[in-house]
C-alpha cells in the first residue's frame, strides 16, 4: 500500500470517530479524545500536530453542541479529562516501548550470536531485497561464499572454544576487506557469505582474491587456516536467492579443486 495512504488513513479514522462521537453523546467524545491522544503518541511526529489540533477541537466542540450548561460541561471536562489524558499517555508509552522491543528483537534475530555478522535468515532476506532492487535497475550484484580450509583440524586439535574464536576473527577480517554497503553473513559452520551490491564479475573476483589473501595468513597454534571463495553474479548465474547460492557453492567447489591441485 502507498505510504501516503498509510499516513492519511489514521487521520480519516480519527475524524470518523470524532463525528460519530459528536453526533451521539459527550461521553463518547471523551473516548474519542483518548483515541486521538493515543494516536498522537504512537504515530509519526509529522502527524502529531494534526492530532493535537483535533484533540483541542474535541475539547471545544462540547460547548457548542452539548445540551448541558457551560458550567456542567466544564466540570465534566475537569473530572474526566485528566483520567482520559493519563490513560492515553500511559497506553501510548507502553505501546511505543513494545514497538521498540519488537524492533530490537527483530535485529537480534538477524545476527549470528557467535560472530556478530548476519545469520542465514538475514542472508536470505538481503538476497531477496537485492534481487528485487537490481531487477528494477537492471544492474548486477555479486554473492560470494567463503569456506575455511583446515578449520576441522583446529576444532579437533585445539577444541571448539578456540574454533569459535577463529570464526569470530574470520568475520572481523572479512569485514575489513568489504565495503560499508556490502553484507557479511554466516551460513553455518565455517561457511560465510558476502553480498556485494552493484558488483560485476570482475569486481567480485577481485574481492574474492582480497578475502582469500587476508584469510590465508591466519594461523591458530600450529594450524594454518586458509580460505576458498566462490562467486556468483546476478542475473548471469541466477535470478533467485537459492539459484545464486547454488551457483556460488559450485564456484566454491571448483576453487577448492584448484587449491587442491596446486598443492599436490
Amino acid at each position: 500500500m502507498d505510504e501516503r495512504w498509510l499516513a492519511v488513513m489514521p487521520l480519516l479514522a480519527i475524524v470518523a470517530i470524532a463525528l460519530a462521537a459528536a453526533s451521539v453523546d459527550y461521553a463518547l467524545n471523551c473516548l474519542y479524545l483518548a483515541v486521538a491522544l493515543y494516536a498522537a503518541l504512537v504515530f509519526s511526529p509529522r502527524t502529531t500536530a494534526i492530532f493535537v489540533a483535533m484533540i483541542i477541537a474535541a475539547l471545544v466542540l462540547p460547548f457548542a453542541y452539548s445540551d448541558t450548561s457551560t458550567e456542567d460541561t466544564a466540570r465534566w471536562l475537569l473530572v474526566v479529562g485528566p483520567v482520559v489524558v493519563f490513560t492515553a499517555a500511559v497506553t501510548g508509552l507502553l505501546t511505543g516501548r513494545l514497538h521498540s522491543s519488537r524492533e530490537t528483537y527483530r535485529q537480534l534475530s538477524a545476527v549470528d550470536g557467535l560472530t556478530g555478522v548476519g545469520n542465514y535468515r538475514a542472508l536470505m532476506e538481503r538476497l531477496a531485497h537485492e534481487t528485487r532492487r537490481h531487477h528494477r535497475r537492471h544492474r548486477e550484484f555479486a554473492v560470494l561464499t567463503v569456506d575455511l580450509d583446515n578449520f576441522k583440524e583446529v576444532n579437533d586439535t585445539q577444541g571448539h572454544l578456540v574454533g569459535d574464536a577463529v570464526l569470530t576473527t574470520v568475520g572481523s577480517m572479512i569485514d575489513v576487506q568489504v565495503r560499508a554497503e556490502d553484507g557479511i553473513f554466516r551460513q553455518g559452520g565455517d561457511e560465510f557469505s558476502v553480498v556485494a551490491p552493484e558488483t560485476g564479475e570482475r569486481q567480485a573476483l577481485l574481492l574474492a582474491s582480497r578475502i582469500e589473501r587476508a584469510l590465508n595468513g591466519l594461523t591458530s597454534g600450529t594450524v594454518r587456516v586458509s580460505a576458498s571463495v566462490g562467486c556468483a553474479v546476478y542475473p548471469r548465474d541466477g535470478s533467485e536467492p537459492g539459484e545464486l547460492l547454488e551457483a556460488a557453492d559450485r564456484a566454491l567447489r571448483d576453487r577448492k579443486r584448484e587449491h587442491a591441485g596446486s598443492s599436490a
